[in-house]
């Protein structure tokens, strides 16, 4: 369960708060899941979430990307080929899912669980990405709420 609503949190299974050492790997998974597809190209992302030199930023997205995966144990976080990344298997569910699902819908119940899973604005807390990646989040923020 990823949850992006009042900050970042990634539950396991077990209700265990899976802890992402790495401010890049947040980004990552954040801008993944909100992405239409869950995919992306390296190139770009070596640019949006990384905002590095272009050597330094590859080699930090191989390491953000060798972490994530090492933190699932049946699923991957990711899955990645030498052109593109993409949201795994392990992550199943996303409050900002759960979320777009209900909005717009004329139950009642919908509406409920709506304002239930909105614990506060889109990533909210401490900046976990370079200015491009600030600047999408600050969008998806308006745009949510």
């Amino acid at each position: 369960q990823l949850n992006l609503f009042g900050g970042f949190s990634l539950l396991a299974d077990s209700g265990e708060n899976l802890r992402i050492p790495q401010r890049r790997g947040r980004a990552l998974l954040a801008y993944l899941a909100l992405k239409e597809t869950h995919r992306e190209s390296r190139e770009f992302i070596v640019d949006f979430v990384a905002g590095q030199i272009q050597e330094q930023a590859q080699a930090n997205l191989r390491q953000v990307i060798f972490e994530l995966r090492g933190l699932a144990t049946h699923d991957p976080l990711l899955s990645a080929s030498r052109n593109e990344v993409a949201l795994g298997g392990a992550i199943r569910e996303c409050d900002v899912w759960t979320f777009g699902e209900c909005v717009g819908s004329d139950y009642l119940d919908d509406a409920e669980q709506a304002l239930h899973v909105y614990r506060g604005p889109f990533l909210d807390g401490p900046v976990i990405g370079p200015e491009p990646f600030l600047q999408w989040a600050a969008i998806q923020r308006a745009r949510l709420e």
